[in-house]
């Protein structure tokens, strides 16, 4: 049947514990032909994605001394920097009505109303010209899924750089020397463009693309607990006396063991990649195992489309 009513919610908080939980909700209320289109803004907030290392993606010392929050989201990708000059974005649907092209022309065609010419490139990100505007996340799952981004208006770039920690071979993926370098401003496109304009091409925008009237939804309780809760921050994170971390084209995966008389004891699995499962289904594969060629055998067996890499790289360790 498709997509036959399209909601609008806005939230009024700045607290990324409330904005993330009221996120979740929206997941649990969305019917399966409904659209839930979410505007939300964090103040100095570092969000991580669900299966990254908060220790290895952040500045923690720094963030705690100049009280920056940090957030862990459901959706998988990389680190991002979130204040008040950033608009974020959520769209969320049930999975057959999941449309990535249709969701990015929301936003751009809103953007280039205003002359933006923005456009969509790589596996994650809106781009003007050869700078990042936008970084996008997605969370799919059988029934239900959302798509979520940044909106760079005027946000204060330099802590992108303070808070963050980008690995050298990220960086060079990428073809630039610093993350401050690769991501720009709106405002330095765009010319006396604010939020509130923003929120309201938006909202004309999804009108416009859906070709259906959009209706104001409220939700009054959500649970904060999850996402404040330092075990969901942090998440475990074993001592190692042996770590792999590898570069792929869908993201970068550091796993780090504690390896007893040929077995792995323990390990974590961290990655940025789109694909939310990854990091759980390797320490399945990996935990009480010994580190032999047997890991290969249970890796060819994943249900995962870059099984491949993984067979490749573990392939490569255990012949050295």
């Amino acid at each position: 049947m498709g997509i036959s009513k399209v909601y609008y919610i806005e939230s009024k908080s700045h607290d990324p514990y409330y904005n993330l939980a009221l996120e979740e909700k929206l997941l649990e209320v969305c019917n399966e032909n409904d659209l839930i289109f979410y505007l939300w803004q964090n103040d100095n907030t570092v969000v991580i994605g669900k299966n990254q290392s908060a220790f290895k993606e952040c500045n923690i010392n720094a963030m705690n001394k100049d009280n920056v929050k940090l957030a862990r989201r459901l959706s998988g990708g990389g680190a991002v920097y979130h204040d008040l000059g950033n608009l974020n974005f959520t769209f969320i649907m049930h999975r057959q009505n999941y449309d990535l092209n249709r969701q990015l022309t929301v936003i751009k065609e809103a953007l280039n109303k205003h002359g933006a010419y923005a456009y969509f490139s790589g596996r994650n990100d809106i781009l003007i010209g050869d700078k990042k505007i936008s970084g996008n996340a997605f969370y799919l799952t059988n029934d239900i899924s959302y798509h979520h981004g940044t909106i760079l208006l005027n946000s204060n770039l330099n802590n992108l750089s303070k808070y963050l920690k980008v690995s050298k071979s990220k960086l060079e993926a990428n073809g630039v020397d610093s993350i401050r370098s690769r991501v720009e401003n709106i405002s330095k496109f765009v010319k006396d463009l604010d939020i509130e304009t923003l929120k309201k091409d938006l909202k004309e925008s999804v009108v416009e693309v859906f070709w259906l009237p959009i209706e104001n939804l409220e939700i009054n309780e959500v649970n904060l607990e999850k996402y404040s809760d330092p075990k969901w921050l942090y998440r475990k994170e074993v001592e190692s006396n042996y770590e792999i971390i590898n570069k792929f084209p869908w993201g970068e995966i550091n796993i780090k063991f504690i390896i007893e008389n040929n077995t792995i004891t323990k390990v974590s699995v961290f990655s940025d990649s789109m694909d939310i499962g990854i990091s759980d289904k390797l320490e399945k594969i990996l935990l009480n195992k010994k580190f032999d060629y047997s890991i290969i055998d249970e890796i060819k067996e994943l249900d995962d489309p870059n099984k491949n890499d993984l067979i490749s790289l573990f392939t490569e360790i255990l012949s050295d």
